[in-house]
């Protein structure tokens, strides 16, 4: 019990602690699925979601004037967006598709342009977030080294 509260106490914890509750009010992420404890989860998360957007958004990029018919990409960048829990990033894609399939093709690079601007919001404080938590996680090993030369 002695170490949590010592971890509670740790500003480098606290830090992180604030920007995780900034990134689920700001509604960056919806799924509070991460931690100190688990930052090698959140990070090869993370770097999927990031590594199939970057993809799939260049493909959509590169044939959305041409190509009506982008469901498969517009899907698995879905998928791959609820998987995180990126609720902005899929709210845009699926205003991108309705405006695809009303034939507004100009909403629908609006929509496209703001989904991008999301996916490198996600990438910017997720990037932070997962470093801060190595921080983290490398003072809680610190830590309990330290616990552990005193028994």
């Amino acid at each position: 019990m002695a170490e949590h509260n010592s971890l509670e106490s740790n500003p480098l914890y606290q830090k992180l602690m604030d920007m995780r509750n900034v990134i689920f009010a700001e509604r960056i992420l919806d799924m509070y699925f991460f931690g100190p404890e688990t930052v090698d989860v959140a990070e090869v998360m993370v770097n999927e979601f990031l590594s199939k957007s970057t993809e799939l958004i260049a493909t959509i990029d590169n044939n959305m004037l041409f190509d009506r018919k982008l469901d498969k990409c517009f899907k698995e960048l879905k998928e791959s967006s609820a998987k995180i829990g990126a609720h902005k990033v899929n709210k845009e894609v699926n205003e991108t598709v309705q405006h695809i399939q009303r034939g507004d093709m100009q909403s629908a690079m609006a929509s496209f342009y703001q989904m991008k601007m999301e996916v490198d919001t996600v990438k910017e404080r997720l990037d932070a977030f997962i470093e801060l938590g190595y921080q983290v996680k490398a003072a809680m090993m610190a830590n309990a080294i330290d616990e552990q030369k005193k028994t």
